[in-house]
């Protein structure tokens, strides 16, 4: 209702769901999200059937639930990291708990907080009901960015997943703050050795240790930022195409920032002419170049790419046409 009261709605439609048939949007939408390896929150749940079988006993805090689960979380996605080499956004290691754990906190909220609140005597909604509707409303905005074509994560979802993991964990009679603490530490860890491979597009090994070359010494504007050799050659590329050509250029199929990098003004209003980023509207972008007789400087290495690392369901029309029908300089 918000977005259509903004005019917003047809605009929010076509970014998240508009280049999406039904198979894609029911995978990118639901199933990848329940889908996943569920062995992780069933190990961590092994000591705790263990002992409620024995009957007695309490379990430390290393292997109550949560906490081991997030001491497995981090260690897979280490091992992860160190074996493939790579930036790893997908894999195994996303938090399957924490949609099982947000999944019971909005359907069942009178169980999941009946410890810490009452009904309201006078009629109104409890807390409990609130705090479901808010979670609810979250974990729903959530989805719908996560149905779009960027990357279908559940780290759209972390932030009210972890409140809904630490108040389970206080529910079964843990130590909430404690557990804060942990996921900190584990999330930092994850960070950190996530990005020992940093994220590169295309995909290729970049281990932090080749990020010796300050870009500075191409484009003053990127001083600090640490590349490595083949990084550079392309900052280099860029630079003299554009003293060679001018600044009425548009770099296909992505590489964004190349207008401010060179202090140009944009000509063309799309940075990234992937067909679900410009909704599909293929005919339109290309007329655009041809319109505004615009150079176009090609990425070496996705030169004959018709489809970004291999996606299928995403393409490359206009880049496509343009090296089908344009004359090569």
């Amino acid at each position: 209702m918000s977005l259509r009261y903004l005019d917003a709605w047809e605009a929010f439609r076509t970014l998240t769901t508009g280049q999406l048939d039904q198979d894609e949007a029911l995978k990118a939408g639901i199933l990848i999200y329940i889908a996943q390896n569920p062995y992780l929150p069933a190990l961590a749940c092994i000591p705790l059937c263990f002992v409620r079988l024995r009957g007695k006993g309490t379990l430390p805090f290393p292997v109550q639930p949560v906490p081991l689960y997030f001491f497995l979380l981090s260690s897979v996605y280490i091992y992860d990291v160190w074996d493939q080499k790579g930036w790893i956004g997908f894999g195994d290691s996303w938090p399957t708990l924490f949609m099982v754990v947000g999944g019971i906190c909005v359907l069942f909220p009178a169980f999941f907080m009946r410890a810490y609140v009452h009904a309201d005597l006078e009629g109104r909604a409890s807390p409990a009901l609130r705090s479901s509707i808010a979670l609810g409303a979250a974990l729903f905005l959530a989805w719908s960015a996560g149905i779009s074509g960027g990357y279908k994560i559940p780290a759209f979802f972390a932030l009210p997943l972890m409140f809904s993991a630490l108040l389970a964990h206080k529910r079964a009679g843990g130590e909430a703050f404690k557990a804060a603490w942990l996921m900190l530490a584990c999330g930092l860890v994850i960070f950190r050795v996530g990005y020992e491979y940093p994220y590169v597009f295309p995909v290729r090994p970049m281990p932090r240790s080749s990020l010796i070359h300050d870009a500075g010494q191409v484009y003053p504007k990127a001083s600090g930022v640490y590349v490595d050799a083949e990084l550079l050659a392309k900052l280099r590329d860029l630079r003299d195409l554009r003293e060679r050509y001018g600044s009425k250029y548009k770099t296909l199929p992505g590489f964004p920032l190349a207008y401010f990098l060179n202090n140009d003004p944009p000509v063309y209003p799309s940075e990234w002419l992937m067909d679900w980023w410009i909704g599909g509207e293929v005919e339109k972008a290309y007329q655009l170049l041809v319109e505004r007789d615009i150079i176009v400087f090609m990425e070496r290495d996705q030169a004959d790419a018709v489809a970004p690392d291999a996606y299928a369901s995403r393409r490359y029309s206009v880049p496509a046409r343009v090296r089908a029908l344009w004359r090569v300089t």
